[in-house]
């Protein structure tokens, strides 16, 4: 930590902000400290970098604010994403395809769904305009549901029936594995994007963009 920017926090060892100043330059330096702190080439959520700024400053949304105004932070138009600026004076934007991979990854992570069939599941907290804009879902009168012409099957699944009644699924890149009592006749059913199946399978990593590129 530079000497000019060191009264501004508490002491050397730990990041924790007892102010922010008011002078442009002062406060340019402070921000580039607490930068630091994100990785770069990399997207978090609303409550990630909360999480990381809470420790560094009690009024942390202040502290995010700032972030932003200076662009060491940058944002999607709605706040679902965030991700870290190399320069205060230069912006670095990933592309839209990225930026909604992250956004519905971390929205299907994020909704509490019970996998139970019958059950009517409401997707919560999205900004409708945002995800309408982006197609990843679809307005059918007063149901939202996830558009499933954006999304396929993993190129890295393997699946397998145990019995004529149950069958298992494995994602060979991310070692995760799944047992349906069903017939494997199932994953060629999946009649919505609401189905518990399908929302199952997406959260983990089963099932991806169509235009998303898996390595």
């Amino acid at each position: 930590m530079e000497n000019g920017v060191k009264r501004f926090f508490y002491d050397d060892f730990n990041l924790r902000l007892r102010v922010i100043p008011h002078k442009k330059k002062d406060k340019i330096e402070v921000l580039k400290e607490v930068s630091a702190q994100f990785e770069e080439n990399q997207f978090y959520s609303e409550r990630e970098v909360n999480h990381v700024l809470e420790t560094i400053y009690d009024d942390f949304p202040l502290l995010r604010r700032n972030l932003i105004d200076f662009n060491f932070l940058c944002r999607d138009r709605n706040g679902y994403a965030y991700w870290k600026n190399n320069y205060h004076e230069k912006f670095c934007i990933p592309t839209e395809e990225e930026i909604y991979k992250f956004i519905i990854n971390n929205f299907a992570e994020n909704t509490k769904i019970t996998f139970n069939y019958g059950n009517k599941n409401k997707l919560l907290n999205y900004d409708l305009n945002f995800y309408l804009k982006s197609k990843l879902i679809i307005l059918d009168k007063t149901t939202i549901y996830l558009n499933k012409n954006k999304f396929k099957f993993s190129d890295f699944n393997f699946y397998t029936s145990i019995s004529e009644e149950e069958f298992i699924i494995k994602n060979t890149k991310t070692e995760n594995t799944v047992r349906f009592k069903l017939p494997i006749d199932s994953l060629k059913k999946i009649s919505n994007l609401e189905d518990p199946i399908f929302i199952h399978l997406l959260n983990l990593g089963f099932i991806v963009l169509k235009d998303g590129s898996e390595k």
